[in-house]
């Protein structure tokens, strides 16, 4: 029974990090506006001349760029979490995917999505996106484990994502 129940773990923890990534950036310039999210994370974002449409389209793109290179990532190695037999060796590989692949992807997605020079009208939209990104990264950076025992760290800034109109990184992070 404790195979199975592992097993069924594996299961959704697997599915856990494989529904985190969907978040975007681009290139652009501007003036900028910053904003701190907590322990780590810093948040920058230019405005350009980009208007609303280009940056969600550019800012998508991104996003499903970054959900596609995380998963790829993980999938290369899902199998050393099959393979680890204890409670403690599975926390470390999660540890090692966290710090591996889940905070320099999304913390790169951050930065390109905030260079890309949003529409300075909505740059108060934009940050509040990036910044509850960039918490849920500083959140996995503390707390590796408990990243994976969540449905998704990105609710917040799926929520944001979906109101300013950046379905595609809505989907990409959930």
């Amino acid at each position: 029974m404790q195979r199975f129940f592992l097993s069924i773990r594996a299961f959704f923890l697997i599915a856990a990090v494989l529904s985190l990534l969907l978040v975007t950036g681009g290139c652009g310039g501007g003036d900028s506006a910053t904003g701190s999210s907590g322990d780590s994370g810093e948040v920058t974002v230019e405005t350009g001349s980009l208007s609303k449409a280009e940056f969600i389209t550019q800012a998508d793109t991104l996003c499903k760029a970054s959900r596609a290179k995380f998963d790829r990532a993980f999938n290369n190695r899902a199998q050393g979490f099959q393979s680890a037999s204890s409670s403690q060796e599975q926390a470390v590989w999660l540890e090692g995917i966290v710090d591996d692949i889940f905070l320099p992807t999304y913390e790169s997605l951050i930065a390109k999505i905030g260079s890309l020079g949003a529409p300075s009208a909505d740059e108060e939209q934009v940050t509040a996106f990036l910044l509850a990104t960039q918490e849920a990264v500083d959140n996995a950076r503390e707390n590796p484990v408990d990243t994976f025992d969540r449905l998704t760290p990105f609710n917040r800034a799926i929520k944001l994502a979906t109101a300013y109109g950046l379905a595609g990184c809505a989907e990409s992070l959930g």
